[in-house]
């Protein structure tokens, strides 16, 4: 009991610290994005910060460590223990152990994590299982609705296909039937030729050829 109060006690003294404790920024943070919330030293011979100007960004210095009793802890006074599969968490103290989830597990382990972690009633800091099961449930509607998507696209162009080989045949089927009409056609004016006109007809042809071997 005694340890439990002063681990309340330290976890106290470590909120009033954090709660006066100055915001070390990067210089120049700013103007770069990815250097929010970061520090490093500045190390410029005329640094205003390393000089410790006023109305500049104060410059890190000791005093605003946690308890040592405390360190690490989670705000409930549960020591965070990085958990990466279900079979981890079977191993840890409620009483004295909380669940932080690792940042590469996958959505579906994770969510049989959290699963485990409610049957052993621990506390789950960095993960929800609602908003989990949630977002797994938007990722299969939105596979879903791709694979559908996908499916109608390409029924599209299977239809849009068959038009094409439709027209094609058809436009192929025209050209047969013209061709032989006009040998038909041809037919019909060579039968209704008289002798002599089909004489004449032969040598112009002949004349054609002896022009072309020339």
């Amino acid at each position: 009991m005694g340890m439990i109060m002063a681990i309340k006690e330290s976890l106290d003294l470590r909120k009033k610290i954090k709660g006066k404790k100055p915001e070390y920024k990067f210089p120049g943070s700013k103007k770069r994005v990815k250097n929010q919330g970061k520090w490093r030293k500045p190390k410029g011979h005329q640094s205003k910060i390393r000089r410790k100007f006023r109305g500049h960004i104060k410059m890190a210095q000791i005093g605003y460590s946690s308890p040592v009793d405390v360190r690490g802890f989670h705000s409930s006074g549960l020591a965070p223990v990085v958990v990466m599969n279900p079979a981890k968490v079977s191993q840890l103290d409620p009483n004295k152990n909380c669940v932080f989830i690792g940042s590469t597990v996958g959505l579906r382990k994770k969510i049989s994590i959290l699963e485990e972690a409610k049957k052993l009633e621990l506390l789950v800091v960095n993960a929800s299982l609602e908003e989990l099961k949630s977002r797994l449930d938007q990722k299969k509607k939105a596979k879903e609705e791709k694979k559908k998507k996908k499916k109608k696209t390409m029924e599209k162009i299977v239809e849009e296909k068959d038009k094409e080989d439709k027209e094609k045949k058809a436009k192929e089927q025209e050209k047969e039937e013209k061709q032989e009409k006009k040998k038909d056609d041809d037919a019909k004016k060579d039968e209704e030729l008289s002798p002599e006109e089909k004489e004449k007809q032969m040598r112009r042809e002949y004349e054609k050829l002896l022009t072309k071997r020339s």
